[in-house]
């Protein structure tokens, strides 16, 4: 799979039987998604039609036999194209599951990982100490985080922060839709400039922390569709990450804890940054595959 969109072939509503049916439909994405080398394109399909039409996989295969309008035969041969272009299923459809909520995603932010899902854990663990607890997100993109913290949690506060204006706007739309009784601050800018002066007892980031040279060796569905800047941190991988436990310990009340993901390989050094910052308490904990993926450091 390239980033190039002349590597698969276009199918019409109109290659398909008039009036055609759920089943023959799925038969030619199958064929759309094969050609294009996705793996498994038989389920790809069923999922992709599925999650578009807001049912399950065996809703839709036991209704397979039931014919479908033309408008609704071309917009998913539009999604099935798009998919075997290498287009990521969330942006085709829309749509990211993280957690317990499903939020809407697009071109303007990361589709949510599962590694990140382990952040919020963290964070909870560590809001289980302390009542009353303000807590900073920095660079929320899709709102995956800071929407997890305000459904599972209990705060007192909530601020969420993002350089790109775009993102900002999908996280407070994803917010009304996925808790829309939770009060959630957000600003816009870069790091600790949004909320200068402030303190927070938690602070959670997803940074960027991708190495420049590392970025041209990431899968063609992550660098010619996520956005760059989300994912690029300077020409080690390590630029947000230092800048935001350099500014940590002013913004981090008596006690609080910062919690980041970082990138596997670079734990260490993700750590030495935490303690030449004046952190104390630095550890490095395991995602659910094993791998060094989340740094806690605590002010004092």
């Amino acid at each position: 799979m390239n980033c190039d969109p002349c590597t698969s072939r276009n199918v019409n509503a109109s290659d398909v039987a008039a009036a055609p049916s759920v089943a023959s439909l799925l038969r030619t994405a199958e064929d759309m998604l094969r050609d294009a080398g996705i793996s498994d394109p038989r389920d790809e399909a069923l999922q992709l039609w599925s999650v578009l039409h807001d049912t399950t996989a065996g809703a839709t295969w036991l209704g397979r036999a039931a014919a479908i309008s033309e408008a609704a035969a071309q917009r998913f041969l539009t999604a099935a194209g798009a998919r075997s272009r290498g287009v990521p299923a969330a942006y085709v459809t829309g749509r990211a599951a993280f957690r317990h909520v499903t939020l809407a995603v697009d071109a303007r932010v990361l589709i949510p990982r599962p590694e990140t899902e382990g952040l919020v854990d963290r964070v909870l663990a560590e809001a289980d100490t302390r009542p009353e607890c303000h807590v900073l997100e920095i660079g929320v993109g899709s709102g995956a985080i800071i929407i997890s913290l305000a459904v599972e949690g209990a705060f007192a506060r909530l601020v969420g922060t993002d350089i790109c204006p775009g993102a900002l706007h999908l996280a407070r739309a994803n917010a009304h839709v996925v808790a829309p009784q939770t009060v959630i601050e957000w600003r816009e800018g870069d790091l600790w400039t949004p909320v200068a002066g402030e303190q927070f007892d938690l602070i959670v980031s997803n940074p960027p922390y991708i190495a420049r040279d590392e970025y041209q060796l990431l899968d063609p569905s992550v660098r010619c569709h996520e956005p760059r800047i989300a994912l690029v941190s300077g020409d080690d991988g390590m630029t947000h990450i230092a800048a935001i436990c350099a500014g940590a310990v002013p913004h981090l009340a008596d006690g609080g804890t910062l919690v980041l993901e970082i990138d596997a390989r670079r734990g260490d050094q993700a750590a030495a940054l935490a303690r030449d910052a004046g952190l104390r308490d630095v550890r490095i904990e395991p995602d659910l595959f094993g791998r060094d993926r989340y740094l806690l450091a605590r002010n004092g």
